[in-house]
């Protein structure tokens, strides 16, 4: 009885690898293009999940910028969040202050200020 056991198990167990190693289809037949400056990413497979299938919409909630409109970090090192909202930068030569939606505020220091 257990030699038949060992046997069914030593048959059994280079099926189950064999089987579960077969190569699948497994590369993704999407596209990715840019229209008009924005990453479009079509999947053109169905959707396994129902609701997966709906459309992603990305929209812009805070924006930084100065008076011009332009961003102006070179390489911004630090970012604080005070409690009331507040917001501090930390770039390279200076650190800046902006409210809670974005304005710029005041230059807190620039590199080449004070003695």
């Amino acid at each position: 009885m257990k030699s038949k056991l060992i046997l069914a198990i030593l048959f059994i167990t280079p099926l189950i690898v064999t089987l579960s190693c077969t190569k699948k289809d497994t590369e993704w037949k999407g596209t990715i293009e840019e229209v008009n400056g924005v990453t479009v990413i079509k999947n053109t497979e169905k959707p396994k999940n129902p609701d997966a299938g709906r459309i992603l919409q990305l929209k812009e909630e805070f924006r930084i910028t100065d008076e011009s409109g332009k961003y102006f970090f070179r390489s911004p090192r630090n970012l604080q969040i005070a409690q009331n909202g507040n917001l501090f930068v930390q770039d390279n030569e200076q650190l800046l202050q902006f409210d809670s939606e974005g304005t710029y505020l005041r230059d807190l220091y620039k590199k080449g200020q004070g003695p």
